[in-house]
């Protein structure tokens, strides 16, 4: 099944700022547009979204789609909107410990059998249940980031899919590894947690990429069509180049344990690109044909 994801943020980490449609209504709209994409969220931030409601309204759509919805979830990492709407950010620490405990939470509810109670340092619930959580027990919960302790744990412990982002093909090739030993010690099956990589892409002639870099509005407008290039390839680790050089790019990760891409876009990038996202669903078709 192809899959439609959506981001879930209330402002971007750096201005310019952009119109941003509500992750949940947004999907709500997917959901009842189509009837064979699966679809969710990568990822919505726990820092942001109460576990309880977000839980609710994943499984209201997983429920009323047949089964489609993938519910992403994260620790949470763009400052700026937490400061810019009040919310609290703290330490890297702080955010895994809230994670932690809201997955708990949803896992009891949504997993559980019974009612589920739990004391937590940032969340309570007693004695609780969701009476209209969809269809039990199968939304899956994807668990994303790749930091080596606190999320990978987490991963482990908790998630149905993990959700990768931002790693080298070497990079991604250790924390599988690792990975595959945290669920043996948390008495799981490594095979069956899915790794899914969110992964960029700009594909075409020399021209056709120059032309897409230079209407990215968050880089400096003097900044060099190859520093642009650069910094989408070292910072955000974005496969660029010709189909082959991409598909060469992709096969890396699929060497290093990658089961499914996620294909970041951008709308800056242009219609132009947008209509060139054909030949990048083909580039990943032939990586599994």
């Amino acid at each position: 099944m192809h899959r439609l994801f959506v981001s879930d943020h209330l402002v971007g980490p750096f201005p310019p700022d952009f119109p941003n449609i509500e992750a949940m209504m947004s999907l709500a709209y997917v959901a009842d547009r189509t009837s064979r994409v699966g679809f969710g969220t990568q990822v919505a931030p726990l820092t942001l979204r109460d576990p309880v409601l977000l839980l609710r309204q994943a499984a209201a759509l997983h429920s009323l789609s047949g089964g489609r919805m993938v519910l992403g979830v994260g620790a949470g990492w763009n400052e700026r909107e937490h400061r810019m709407f009040g919310y609290p950010f703290g330490t890297a620490r702080d955010r895994s410990r809230r994670l932690d405990e809201a997955l708990t939470v949803m896992r009891g509810l949504l997993r559980g059998e019974g009612r589920c109670s739990f004391d937590g340092q940032v969340f309570h619930v007693d004695d609780a249940m969701l009476a209209d959580a969809g269809i039990p027990g199968t939304m899956p919960i994807l668990v994303g980031g790749g930091h080596r302790t606190l999320t990978l744990l987490l991963v482990a412990k908790h998630a149905d899919i993990w959700g990768a982002q931002v790693l080298s093909p070497r990079e991604f090739a250790e924390r599988n590894a690792l990975l595959d030993t945290l669920l043996v010690a948390e008495g799981r099956d490594s095979d069956l947690v899915p790794r899914v990589l969110l992964q960029g892409i700009l594909c075409g002639t020399e021209e056709q990429i120059a032309e897409m870099l230079r209407r990215v509005p968050i880089l400096p407008a003097d900044m060099a069509v190859a520093e642009r290039r650069a910094f989408f390839e070292t910072a955000w680790r974005y496969a660029v180049g010709t189909p082959e050089e991409v598909h060469e790019r992709l096969e890396e990760y699929v060497r290093a344990g990658v089961d499914e891409f996620v294909v970041q876009w951008f709308n800056f990038f242009g219609i132009e690109g947008r209509e060139r996202i054909g030949q990048e669903i083909a580039l990943l078709e032939s990586l599994v044909a």
